[in-house]
């Protein structure tokens, strides 16, 4: 993964998404937002163009950071990619906010039971309406 400093040299308006970048989700327990989390290869013509418009796009990017805690994965150096078993890029699964309770246990179960996949390029209007439409 990149250091949230480094910039995606293919994504020159994206960067006002306030990404997280770990493959450790559980840092967003708590937080009260669902889970945004964005699966990209750098190499990928799909990734490019779908950073390019849908993640550039001023209402996607206002969405994702008032309604969503966003996580940004390489999937080409991820643990979470390969035990998923991703195989289409780019991907976006939203998640349900998680919680951890006080006695350490989670609603994970729950949350990964209730997770939605979208797979492939996806222009910004059509992907602000899934952002939008996504109820948890």
């Amino acid at each position: 993964n990149l250091p949230s400093s480094v910039e995606s040299p293919f994504l020159p308006k994206a960067q006002n998404i306030m990404w997280h970048e770990s493959d450790d989700i559980s840092s967003s327990a708590n937080t009260g937002k669902p889970v945004m989390m964005y699966f990209y290869l750098t190499w990928c013509p799909a990734c490019h163009a779908f950073e390019n418009d849908a993640l550039s796009d001023s209402v996607v990017i206002s969405h994702v950071n008032t309604m969503f805690y966003a996580v940004k994965i390489d999937a080409e150096h991820s643990e979470l990619a390969r035990s998923i078993g991703l195989r289409s890029f780019p991907t976006v699964i939203l998640l349900k906010p998680i919680i951890v309770y006080n006695d350490g246990s989670s609603n994970l179960d729950d949350v990964a039971s209730r997770a939605v996949m979208l797979t492939g390029y996806i222009g910004a209007e059509q992907f602000a309406k899934e952002l939008e439409s996504f109820r948890w």
